[in-house]
């Protein structure tokens, strides 16, 4: 009996640290997110210090005011975040400018384009799709294949994406 419990103690340790870098590994800002990011001071402090601890995807995809990623980044700290006082400020200016709740709405041509970035950057860089041109059909079937791959969409947020993407990147 004694022996058992060596050994499975013995396999939880050698899993977690197996885990750990597998962890770090995916947790690290994905190269086609952080090229996606709108240019700007605090661009690779975000990308560096939020891909930590999750993924570029959980930062891209939200849209909150000034004050909203002040206490998002405060939080943050309070969870452990390896932030520095002085770095709190810009990394608050650059959320704001380009994530925040006016950026998203103001520059955004449909519901299909809000949507689609919401959704797709969650896994998805530019860089994935920027060069395909496709009918609606076609882009239908790349939404659908995405629901396939575990994506959780509506067939009217399907729609609307299929919308905006044969809108900006349609057949030629």
């Amino acid at each position: 009996m004694e022996h058992k419990i060596k050994v499975v103690t013995a396999m939880i340790c050698l899993g977690f640290f197996l885990m750990v870098p597998v962890l770090a590994i995916l947790q690290q800002g994905d190269p086609e997110l952080v090229e996606a990011m709108p240019e700007g001071q605090g661009k690779q402090m975000v990308a560096s210090i939020c891909s930590g601890c999750h993924t570029l995807g959980n930062v891209v995809t939200q849209r909150r005011s000034s004050e909203e990623w002040a206490q998002t980044v405060n939080e943050m700290i309070s969870r452990g975040a390896q932030i520095f006082p002085e770095e709190v400020d810009t990394m608050v200016s650059y959320l704001g400018e380009h994530f925040g709740a006016q950026a998203g709405s103001a520059s955004l041509q449909s519901a299909g384009e809000e949507i689609f970035r919401n959704k797709c950057f969650q896994c998805h860089g530019e860089g994935m799709w920027s060069d395909l041109r496709q009918d609606r059909r076609g882009w239908e079937g790349t939404l659908f294949r995405m629901v396939g791959r575990g994506a959780l969409w509506t067939e009217e947020e399907i729609s609307s994406m299929a919308d905006y993407l044969v809108e900006t990147h349609g057949p030629q």
